[in-house]
């Protein structure tokens, strides 16, 4: 999370030194708030703009904008954000205008070397209404190799950031978004612009005509609010999780509307880039998967729990995500063709030879061994294997 941090610092500081964007770019929600108003604010990793100019909303331009604001950053930090990495989907939104969601992966100081990339997402739209001017806002960033004349953003005024977030509130249905309004609210700043927000707000939802979210919210976002509420998302539940599994703790999962207590083991990414859980649910004993960002709320529990497999998640450093590995067996569910592990496939436990130094694979725990060759080719008696790990 720090690394991410002082990712997005930098990141901030080459959008807003490229000439192409700084002019036309206003920063605003969640990050925003953390970085260019509150700097001990709740976490926030997504950076979002509103654009002035709906024709930036272009892949092209851009990768070739982000190409350029990636060189900057390199030359400056050595962060190394792949220029063939750059994604940037465009599309529609329910207005027919033009919204962006684009994904900057970086190598940072601690990332690893190779696998997967941490992101930073990006989300652009351009049909916002923006009734104050911008102003121009220091950026937090709390590190020694900060630049010398600071990092300066175009951001929204404090007033229509709040303004924002009573109507994503209402439009969203996202506890985080009732978080960020309490806590605005309780800001000495608010008392003395009240009657400036509610103009404000008067006119952006006079701009889109919504139904209200008592009316259309789903039964599984009523059940999210009700159970949950600002507890956790997406950045704070694998932390939980990965706390608990370190010190092999069950924990409480709130998903899908439903609670339930599990045994975590790893977190692995897929094919279409969601980050899902490996856990056991400890009421069935079944393996089950989790994509994190669908969990609700995560609490560690006192109940301890005996591993069955290799706990591959740690307390600290960085959150490994290896990819799932594929098979070639699909079974029908009902609702089409599922791939799923073969049966013959599973877990496979790694042991070495305490003598040699040889490793074997296996698919049960077995430590004992028979004669066999070292990794030299000569005859070894060693009887016993020390257990290393355990492959999904």
């Amino acid at each position: 999370m720090v690394e991410k941090d002082y990712v997005l610092g930098w990141l901030l500081a080459g959008i807003y030194r490229q000439e192409r964007l700084h002019g036309t770019w206003v920063f605003k929600g969640g990050t925003c708030l953390k970085k260019s108003y509150f700097e001990t604010y709740r976490f926030s990793e997504d950076l979002d703009f509103t654009l002035t100019d709906e024709s930036h909303l272009d892949s092209a331009f851009l990768v070739s904008a982000f190409g350029d604001v990636a060189a900057w950053v390199y030359d400056q930090t050595g962060i190394e954000i792949p220029a063939g990495q750059l994604r940037f989907d465009v599309f529609q939104n329910p207005r027919n205008r033009l919204n962006c969601e684009g994904r900057i992966y970086y190598r940072g100081p601690i990332a690893p070397s190779g696998g997967n990339l941490p992101r930073i997402k990006l989300d652009l739209t351009a049909d916002e209404l923006l009734v104050k001017p911008p102003v121009d806002r220091v950026v937090a960033h709390p590190y020694s190799d900060a630049p010398a004349d600071g990092i300066t953003c175009r951001c929204y005024d404090f007033d229509e950031v709040f303004a924002e977030k009573l109507r994503a509130l209402s439009e969203r249905g996202r506890p985080r978004d009732l978080y960020d309004v309490v806590n605005l609210f309780r800001n000495g700043q608010f008392r003395d612009a009240a009657e400036g927000i509610l103009s404000l707000l008067q006119r952006k939802c006079a701009t889109r005509v919504r139904q209200c979210l008592r009316r259309r919210c789903s039964p599984r976002i009523e059940r999210s609010w009700k159970r949950t509420g600002p507890r956790c998302c997406s950045t704070s539940c694998p932390e939980i999780i990965r706390f608990a599994a370190a010190n092999r703790m069950c924990v409480d999962l709130d998903y899908d509307g439903d609670t339930r207590r599990i045994e975590p083991y790893s977190l692995r990414r897929t094919k279409d880039d969601n980050v899902i859980l490996h856990a056991i649910k400890v009421s069935t004993g079944e393996s089950r998967s989790y994509r994190v960002d669908r969990m609700q709320g995560a609490r560690a529990t006192s109940q301890g729990f005996v591993p069955k497999y290799a706990v591959e998640l740690t307390p600290s450093g960085p959150m490994s995500n290896p990819p799932t590995e594929r098979s070639t067996t699909t079974v029908s569910r009902g609702f089409g063709p599922t791939r799923v592990a073969s049966r013959t496939q599973g877990p496979t436990h790694v042991y070495e030879c305490t003598s040699c130094g040889k490793k074997f694979r296996r698919k049960t725990r077995d430590s004992s061994l028979r004669e066999h060759k070292t990794p030299d080719g000569w005859a070894c008696r060693g009887r016993r294997a020390m257990y290393l790990t355990t492959a999904y």
